[in-house]
């Protein structure tokens, strides 16, 4: 069991011993290889072996790599196991074709049919963008074969056909499946045309790292790049991230882009509030002094309550100043201070003012009848985050079907029934 190699040395009757020879490939898969002949045409013994070390059908007994439906049962654990089958069965198109739905890269085990077969490759590249190296002639030029294999794996379209590779559309088009990458594999003259790298920026702002250098201090290309992708800024110059109306340009579109500019900007109120407009996230990126204004953290709050986080110290204590952002949004609840949400008269509070931060209230006190009261006298809905003791009461389940009525549904079963509960819905 902790070394199945040791089978190699191991008495005759063992190795017959179909026990022993199955903990022996369960611990390594080239056991099978010492196996007697008769475990080597097993059918459990083989895929055990197979399923640790898929080498081990080397030694399989011939016969069982001959027979089509134990190869296309081991093709279902992994497709590469074709590599071992018989001639006759390798060259067998529905045999391969299950290989290469489950592991595209075994199309470079098929035969050569297979491998200039569109359906077939068609499989393989859209299971493994890989699998289109493999593929035979013309293959290599077909646009779809060649799109789906970068929707599976951009980097696959260093194999597509030269042609192709020099195809602004298809380029385009694996970009857009495929990512930037695509890239790597396109010729320098396209790289160094602006008509091109800005088509490119369009699509993925990350184009612009494999772009002819100049184009990093081209400020429309920059500005496209930066809006699409804010990594896009990584790529563009120092003199242009430090361009305030260009930063407010970017940020307006693209918020999370002010992590790139320059720290003249991060304290560039201006330059903040249009990135925080955009997303409150872009708050994390702001100079210290910035995140400790109130306008503009209520405002990075009030887009995404995790900015809350971002805030300065003294804001996130601030009962004044989390109660209004909780008022605008609920989730900054559950964002809150540890000593907020513990705090009973705090928590209540903030239902009051938002009843959907219900859901975010501590489960101790969303067992406590009082907060949820407070909750659905608002709005009746908030008793589907009650628990089910909460919503079993008559008294808290009339109230909240008083307010909205299709908050009957949320009720225990037997309310649902109650004939003075659905009167009051």
């Amino acid at each position: 069991r902790q070394n199945g190699l040791a089978l190699r040395t191991a008495e005759p009757e063992l190795r017959t011993d179909r026990e022993v020879v199955l903990a022996a490939v369960a611990a390594d898969g080239r056991a099978l290889e010492f196996a007697a002949l008769g475990l080597q045409a097993d059918v459990g013994v083989v895929q055990a072996a197979a399923q640790q070390n898929l080498a081990a059908l080397q030694h399989a007994a011939p016969e069982m790599m001959a027979d089509r439906d134990f190869v296309c049962a081991l093709l279902q654990i992994n497709g590469c196991a074709l590599q071992y089958a018989a001639p006759e069965v390798k060259a067998d198109r529905d045999v391969a074709l299950v290989a290469v739905r489950h592991t595209g890269s075994a199309l470079r085990f098929a035969s050569d049919a297979a491998r200039a077969d569109r359906e077939l490759v068609l499989a393989a590249v859209s299971q493994d963008g890989s699998a289109l190296e493999y593929a035979l002639p013309p293959l290599p030029t077909d646009r779809a074969i060649v799109l789906a294999a970068a929707a599976s794996q951009g980097d696959s379209f260093q194999h597509a056909a030269l042609g192709l590779r020099a195809d602004r559309d298809v380029i385009l088009g694996a970009m857009r499946r495929g990512g930037d990458i695509v890239l790597k594999h396109v010729t320098p003259e396209l790289l160094a045309d602006r008509c091109f790298v800005m088509a490119a920026v369009r699509v993925n702002g990350l184009a612009l790292r494999h772009a002819a250098p100049a184009f990093r201090d081209d400020r429309e290309i920059a500005l496209v790049a930066m809006q699409q992708t804010a990594a896009a800024a990584r790529h563009v110059s120092e003199e242009l991230l430090a361009d305030r109306s260009l930063a407010l340009a970017v940020v307006e579109v693209n918020g999370i882009a002010l992590q790139y500019m320059s720290t003249e900007l991060r304290s560039d109120r201006e330059v903040v509030k249009a990135a925080v407009a955009q997303t409150g996230l872009a708050l994390a990126f702001a100079a210290p002094a910035l995140q400790a204004d109130r306008e503009l953290a209520f405002e990075a709050v009030r887009q995404a309550a995790p900015a809350l986080l971002d805030a300065a110290p003294a804001l996130q204590a601030d009962r004044e100043f989390v109660l209004a952002a909780i008022q605008l949004n609920a989730t900054a609840l559950h964002v809150a201070s540890e000593a907020f949400r513990a705090d009973r008269s705090f928590v209540h509070q903030a239902v009051r003012l938002n009843p959907a931060s219900f859901q975010y209230v501590p489960a101790d006190m969303r067992s406590d009848p009082a907060f949820a009261l407070a909750a659905v006298q608002q709005d009746g809905l908030e008793l589907r985050h009650a628990p089910p003791q909460i919503r079993a009461r008559r008294d808290i389940v009339t109230t909240a079907v008083l307010q909205n009525g299709l908050a009957l549904q949320f009720a225990s079963a037997a309310l649902q029934n109650d004939r003075s509960v659905v009167r009051a819905a």
